[in-house]
């Protein structure tokens, strides 16, 4: 993830440079947001979707906490832009459950246990290219594509009462997304105001997953399981902001996200060297944030951008 992020802000540094003579604008925007996430995933008897469909689930849900991000984007030609932003969440508030079932469809639960999910954090980073499409003055249009990132670390641990006397639940999923987006940003300015809607979507996207269930002695350690799989998702952010002069931008915003991953496969690793493999049902994740921030622009030229 660090790595990412080096390379993110190298990127628009160096378009810096070498743009300066052609760039007619550079921003940086950092904004504070608080948000809500949850995640589910379950997995099947085996690697055909059987025995039964659905053995065990586990639901992440109400992980709540700050979100910190900063933007920054470079208007390199007329109408091309390129930007980038790096977020992070930490999750100071949230629930997990993990349910075990006998048979098809979660008939007959073997073991149903509410966690607690109050740490963790997750990581988003993005990098992509603007078109300005069109635009008359007061409305405008711009194309853009990405490569997006996103980062989490997920925690299972004891409620008021522990798990197992005399030993700490302090179990992690970590899963990883990554693809291409391709959206769209409409803006409509009027006088000093500006809002702007952006939806993106995805076609493209990789997941991958590693678990350490740490209570479960028969389970191979740090790395229990892993999950692989490929999937889709989609996002929507409303940002309304207010030009106070050239330089500074005050706003306010909302962001939904919505990822979905398609069956997939989960490899467990046992103490003993054996690995049994079976398929993962699928994995759905969505979160909402609400925040704000403050856009710094610095222009060679008076055009507004």
């Amino acid at each position: 993830m660090h790595i990412c992020f080096i390379a993110l802000l190298f990127t628009l540094c160096c378009f810096h440079v070498s743009a300066q003579r052609s760039a007619t604008g550079f921003f940086v925007a950092p904004r504070i947001n608080w948000a809500q996430e949850k995640l589910n995933w379950s997995i099947a008897g085996n690697d055909e979707g059987n025995n039964p469909n659905v053995l065990s689930e586990l639901i992440w849900e109400e992980l709540r906490g700050p979100q910190f991000e900063i933007a920054s984007g470079i208007q390199l030609f007329n109408k091309v832009y390129i930007r980038g932003a790096l977020t992070y969440q930490r999750i100071t508030v949230g629930k997990v459950s993990d349910t075990d079932y006998a048979d098809n469809n979660r008939g007959s639960p073997t073991a149903i246990f509410n966690l607690k999910a109050n740490q963790g954090k997750t990581l988003n980073y993005r990098l992509g290219l603007f078109y300005q499409f069109w635009s008359n003055g007061r409305f405008s249009v711009m194309p853009h594509v990405e490569y997006f990132g996103r980062q989490q670390t997920l925690y299972m641990l004891d409620g008021e009462v522990p798990l197992i006397v005399g030993r700490e639940l302090r179990s992690t999923y970590r899963p990883s997304w990554n693809g291409a987006l391709v959206g769209v940003e409409i803006r409509y300015s009027r006088n000093r105001f500006i809002l702007d809607y952006d939806i993106a979507v995805s076609r493209v996207m990789r997941y991958a997953a590693e678990a350490n269930w740490n209570l479960q002695d028969d389970f191979r350690q740090p790395v229990s399981f892993v999950h692989q799989a490929k999937g889709n998702g989609w996002e929507t952010t409303l940002t309304a902001g207010y030009e106070i002069n050239a330089a500074i931008r005050p706003f306010m915003h909302a962001r939904y996200s919505h990822l979905l991953i398609g069956n997939g496969t989960d490899e467990l690793y046992r103490a003993d060297g054996q690995v049994f493999t079976t398929q993962l049902n699928g994995v759905y994740s969505s979160g909402i944030s609400v925040g704000a921030g403050i856009q710094f622009v610095w222009t060679k030229r008076s055009k507004r951008y």
